[in-house]
């Protein structure tokens, strides 16, 4: 009997999808969309709340959107990373998060998970597929 993918472990695949999300979660709460457009593909979609935003201005602008309404802060806590190679060659990424919004008349907090599909060009890992499951 073999083990489950979940329990295998690539040590470098790992390591790239943990430097994706810390870099990701850089990009957002620093409001800099340069370095979140360099980590997404050009076919990028956002699943949000149920509902998909398909393509690269429209993930962009879930960013930007937050950004021009009264966050004056947000701090990403990304743990507990996946990395699992599926047999299409995609990576399989998976995270929990805690976020924490400031904002002028208050301080909230947001937990949940990511699902995301990744792909790996050149030795990099992109995001393809960015799902936001809220808990």
């Amino acid at each position: 009997m073999s083990a489950p993918r979940e329990l295998i472990v690539d040590v470098e695949l790992h390591a790239k999808v943990q430097r994706l999300y810390a870099v990701y979660a850089w990009a957002v709460d620093q409001g800099d969309f340069g370095l979140l457009d360099a980590i997404i593909t050009t076919d990028i979609v956002i699943t949000r709340g149920g509902a998909d935003y398909p393509g690269h201005e429209a993930f962009v602008q879930v960013y930007r959107n937050s950004w021009e309404g009264e966050w004056s802060a947000s701090k990403h806590c990304i743990t507990n990373v996946m990395a699992t190679r599926e047999e299409d060659g995609s990576i399989r990424g998976q995270a929990y998060f805690n976020a924490i919004f400031v904002r002028s008349d208050r301080t909230s907090m947001t937990l949940g998970r990511y699902d995301d599909t990744l792909i790996e060009r050149d030795g990099v890992v992109l995001i393809s597929h960015k799902r936001i499951l809220v808990e």
